[in-house]
């Protein structure tokens, strides 16, 4: 076997995914966009906004205060499926209606709170409104679409069930795929497991849709929650290391945890891979993190929204330890004992030797 090391592995493994050609059932295989075919009406706006709405870079995005929306209205000839929005920041508190051809109501529904959000058009529909909650809304780019598959970055996330099988804690949108890419696509894709990735930074608006894409490419089918910490370059950590404190990264992951109730969390090692200091951080993070979420007495407020938990097992990334490398051309073989998931480069941390494996326990099932 040639070995290779690890982001060399991955990267590869990576492309060869997403080179591949996918099998598309020919109705599927396009998408009618129909975005310049609506009426567009924006309350309290200059109409020049509903340009920097149809905006296909990102780099521009029109806010709303509370109460204001934005309509959408199209003719008989017009068939929309589907209205895809890019929101900056995440939506909070907005409603989505719909309308018939008379203006009457046909339904009204919050919307979910993806950063990339596709909001299905019902059948009799002539007429849809986004309206702003008392957070107000900021929209990066608004699209509409007949039926076929939808591009991404829009895909059909499940909510988050009441607690998941795993969870992969990144630093950064592609830690996952480098360092812990076989998580989501063997234990999610081939066994079943429910879980996710969850990124604790992000660089850009752009780089979110990016990373919920790749997380959807694994495998993963409920949505990545984004911590929202900055993401800071190795050669600015002087400048903006405050920004980044241990204290405050172990505050935002119990709240995940917390929140997404994992029985097993995968992250990174603890001399941060290729030694980035903000992977060292999260990986000191979480080992606390696994500890404190089961403390009633740690951050009151989350422990009373959530309730207390209690993680499994904790598994780091081994990077300088073991090589990576794979036959590509050979079948992937399922491997059950514990010693070949060490040898794929994960160690367990701060976890009792009595709790079963992943796969051996699967609670609330």
């Amino acid at each position: 076997m040639q070995r290779f090391n690890v982001r060399a592995a991955f990267l590869l493994l990576l492309c060869l995914i997403l080179l591949a050609p996918a099998a598309v059932p020919a109705d599927e295989a396009a998408v009618q966009e129909l975005t310049d075919a609506c009426r567009f009406e924006l309350s309290g706006k200059h109409p020049g906004a509903i340009g920097m709405l149809k905006n296909k870079y990102l780099d521009a995005s029109v806010a709303f205060d509370a109460g204001e929306w934005v309509r959408l209205s199209w003719t008989d000839q017009v068939a929309p499926r589907a209205v895809c929005v890019q929101w900056v920041p995440m939506p909070e508190g907005i409603t989505f209606v719909q309308f018939d051809s008379e203006g009457r109501e046909l339904s009204s529904e919050p919307v979910p709170q993806y950063y990339d959000t596709a909001l299905t058009v019902q059948d009799g529909a002539a007429a849809v409104e986004l309206r702003a909650g008392g957070a107000g809304m900021e929209i990066g780019r608004l699209r509409v679409f007949g039926g076929g598959r939808l591009p991404e970055p829009f895909h059909a996330w499940e909510p988050l069930p009441e607690r998941l099988d795993y969870l992969v804690i990144a630093t950064h949108p592609d830690d996952d795929v480098l360092f812990m890419g076989a998580v989501i696509p063997i234990y999610g894709m081939e066994r079943g497991y429910r879980g996710t990735v969850a990124y604790v930074t992000a660089s850009s608006r752009k780089r979110i849709s990016e990373a919920g894409s790749g997380a959807w490419t694994m495998g993963a089918r409920y949505y990545p929650p984004f911590l929202g910490y900055d993401d800071i370059p190795m050669n600015y950590r002087d400048r903006y290391e405050k920004n980044f404190q241990l204290k405050d990264v172990t505050l935002g992951i119990v709240r995940l945890l917390r929140r997404c109730r994992p029985l097993v969390v995968f992250s990174h090692d603890t001399r941060g891979e290729y030694g980035h200091w903000q992977h060292r951080r999260v990986s000191a993070s979480v080992s606390e993190a696994v500890r404190l979420c089961a403390d009633p007495t740690y951050d009151p407020e989350s422990a009373a929204q959530y309730g207390t938990w209690t993680v499994q097992k904790c598994y780091l990334h081994l990077y300088a330890e073991t090589a990576a490398g794979h036959q590509f051309a050979a079948r992937i073989v399922r491997r059950q004992d514990r010693a070949a998931g060490r040898a794929r480069g994960v160690r367990e941390a701060s976890v009792a030797a009595d709790r079963p494996p992943l796969g051996a326990e699967r609670q609330g099932r």
